[in-house]
């Protein structure tokens, strides 16, 4: 059976994936406040999120079902790119397919990576990121 990923936009169906997505151990551990999100503080960001001119976030689907999350903050002439993929489908080459997709659309680019996050800076480096920093338990990455 075909594994190719399709993407798409972000829509109001999809506020409970991302919550639940944001709020499992496996994904906050690596975010800068890794706790999880509270449901009024995850609301608010999305009806910002649904309307805003300089943030993006794709979702990456298999056969229909929800496997991740891209993101593209459009900041200071970069833009800055983010990731999850859904424990259920680690190990897969999803991350990496999914990353692709966020350079080819998103580009220059950057990242700013847990520097325990080894599976996103080996995806990042093999995707052609190059590291600038490392800071506060964060790499920071760059295409050029």
């Amino acid at each position: 059976m075909d594994s190719t990923p399709s993407f798409r936009p972000i829509s109001n169906d999809d506020s409970e994936f991302l919550l639940q997505l944001r709020n499992l151990p496996d994904t906050y551990r690596y975010f800068k406040s890794a706790e999880p999100v509270a449901r009024e503080v995850h609301e608010r960001w999305f009806s910002k999120t649904l309307v805003s001119k300089t943030r993006k976030i794709f979702i990456m689907e298999i056969h229909g079902e929800r496997v991740g999350m891209g993101r593209s903050d459009f900041e200071n002439e970069k833009h800055l790119l983010s990731w999850s993929i859904h424990p259920d489908h680690f190990r897969k080459g999803y991350g990496k397919k999914l990353v692709k997709f966020l350079i080819e659309n998103f580009s220059p680019a950057r990242a700013e990576i847990n520097a325990g996050n080894i599976a996103s800076i080996k995806i990042a480096v093999g995707l052609g990121f190059q590291e600038v920093e490392a800071k506060d338990h964060y790499r920071n990455f760059e295409t050029s």
